[in-house]
């Protein structure tokens, strides 16, 4: 481990992150199921309609890995996050105003899948600069994140929804991206 201040180490903390990151960047996609009834009911879209939101945000999270890939190499790891972080909560915030299955799939699928591409592929090589040793270790716990974050965001979003809709359960979604 390097970067020590105080017996801390910085390069655990690094990992928490990555953690928590992973598990709102692939638990907030994987809350999707959710919102297909509700969509349903309120739009009367049909489910297989609505769920191709969920094929394009995926497809577009791999395309967009790459090219955020790309940039990183050229730019900065830290820029991409931030800049695909905002981008993906923006996409779901914006899926709380869609009125039409062509906006959900722009917004959810399109732009939330940009954003989603930059930062669940540029995080893990950030954290692996942080060690010299237990690499392997440290990936382990923050990518397991993304099982916590699919058996709690999904639980969560159901009770917004119940709560007050699905408008509410993606605003909320954003706001926690």
């Amino acid at each position: 481990e390097i970067h020590r201040a105080k017996g801390i180490s910085y390069a655990w903390v690094a990992v928490g992150g990555l953690h928590l990151a992973m598990g709102i960047g692939y638990g907030i996609p994987g809350t999707f199921g959710v919102f297909v009834n509700p969509l349903n009911e309120e739009m009367g879209w049909s489910r297989t309609a609505i769920s191709g939101a969920i094929a394009i945000i995926m497809f577009i999270h791999l395309l967009a890995s790459g090219l955020w890939a790309l940039l990183a190499e050229k730019w900065s790891i830290r820029g991409i996050i931030a800049v695909s972080g905002i981008l993906f909560s923006l996409g779901v915030f914006l899926a709380s105003t869609a009125d039409s299955i062509w906006q959900l799939y722009l917004y959810w699928g399109v732009i939330g899948g940009v954003g989603m591409g930059g930062f669940v592929s540029s995080l893990p090589g950030l954290v692996t600069r942080w060690f010299d040793r237990k690499r392997v270790l440290a990936l382990g716990i923050g990518m397991a994140g993304i099982g916590v974050g699919l058996a709690i965001l999904p639980i969560l979003t159901e009770r917004l929804i119940a709560l007050d809709g699905w408008r509410l359960g993606f605003r909320v979604l954003s706001f926690i991206a």
